[in-house]
C-alpha cells in the first residue's frame, strides 16, 4: 500500500525483452539479402504473400490466417487480373481500366493492411499512410521486408519450410549463396 503500482507491459512491445520498435531492414534493403526474400517477393510474391499471411495469423479479407492456398490464389488473381483486362481494353474500353485500377487498388490494400497488422503486432513505429504508400510504390520490397522479419533469414544457411505446401520433406539445410 502506498507503493509504486507495477504497469503490465504488453508482449512485444519495446519495452518488453529490449525489442527494437523499427523493421529489422528498411523497406529498401532487399538487395541486401537477395536470396530468398527478395527471389521469393519477386518471382513468387502470391505464396510469400501467404506464408507471411500464415506465419503473423492475419485475416485479411475475410480469410482466414490457415487459409493458405486461399491467401495464395486471391493474391494472385489482384496481381494479374489488371494486365489480363488491360490486354482486353480495345473490346470492352473504359471497362477494362476500370477493373484493372480496383484489382491493383485491392492488391494494394490487401498488402498495406498486412504491413499494418504485422507493425502494431511488433509494436515497430509508423502509420498507415507509410504502410499503404510502401505498398504502392514497390510491393515486392514490402514482402521481401516482412519475410526478411518474419523468418529471420540469415547468409549462408537456411532451412526449407515448404513441405506443408509443395509435399518436399523439409527441414534439410540449403545453402545460399
Amino acid at each position: 500500500p502506498g507503493g509504486v503500482v507495477a504497469q503490465p507491459i504488453a508482449p512485444g512491445s519495446p519495452s518488453a525483452g529490449g525489442r527494437t520498435p523499427y523493421w529489422k531492414d528498411s523497406i529498401f534493403s532487399c538487395c541486401d539479402q537477395i536470396v530468398p526474400s527478395w527471389v521469393m517477393s519477386c518471382c513468387c510474391p502470391c505464396f510469400h504473400y501467404a506464408k507471411i499471411k500464415r506465419h503473423w495469423r492475419l485475416e485479411i479479407l475475410g480469410l482466414k490466417a490457415d487459409n493458405y492456398w486461399g491467401s495464395c490464389i486471391i493474391y494472385a488473381i489482384m496481381m494479374f487480373l489488371p494486365w489480363f483486362v488491360l490486354g482486353l481494353s480495345g473490346i470492352i474500353g473504359i471497362f477494362a481500366d476500370i477493373i484493372a485500377l480496383a484489382a491493383a487498388a485491392t492488391r494494394t490494400w490487401m498488402l498495406g493492411k498486412m504491413r499494418m497488422e504485422v507493425r502494431k503486432q511488433r509494436y515497430y513505429y509508423g502509420n498507415g499512410f507509410e504502410d499503404m504508400f510502401c505498398s504502392f510504390c514497390c510491393p515486392c520490397c514490402v514482402l521481401a521486408q516482412m519475410s526478411r522479419d518474419a523468418f529471420q533469414y540469415r547468409k549462408g544457411m537456411d532451412t526449407c519450410d515448404c513441405a506443408e505446401e509443395f509435399g518436399c520433406t523439409g527441414g534439410e539445410s540449403v545453402e545460399y549463396v
